[in-house]
């Protein structure tokens, strides 16, 4: 993402909806601590994940995979000598 800004020269129409996405994705990420339940294992002498909320895990990774095409796009656009500006 820095890169993107960095190329676009800090431009708004860039860094605005990049701020956005990134302000989502961490919100997804934080929101995902609540949804993982784990216990101590005296056995395995470590935290053992009881259960997790896989729906929730998969948005998040697909959430996170398009996010990147999306900070992407605009960097290789300029690469291939397409300019969207």
């Amino acid at each position: 993402m820095l890169r993107t800004i960095a190329v676009w020269h800090r431009s708004p129409f860039i860094l605005v909806p990049l701020v956005v996405i990134s302000l989502g994705h961490w919100a997804l990420l934080l929101h995902g601590f609540t949804n993982i339940h784990s216990r101590w294992n005296d056995e395995a002498k470590a935290c053992v994940i009881d259960s997790v909320f896989p729906v929730f895990f998969e948005v998040n990774y697909l959430y996170s995979e398009s996010s990147t095409l999306i900070i992407y796009l605009p960097v290789m656009s300029t690469k291939n000598g397409i300019e969207w500006r």
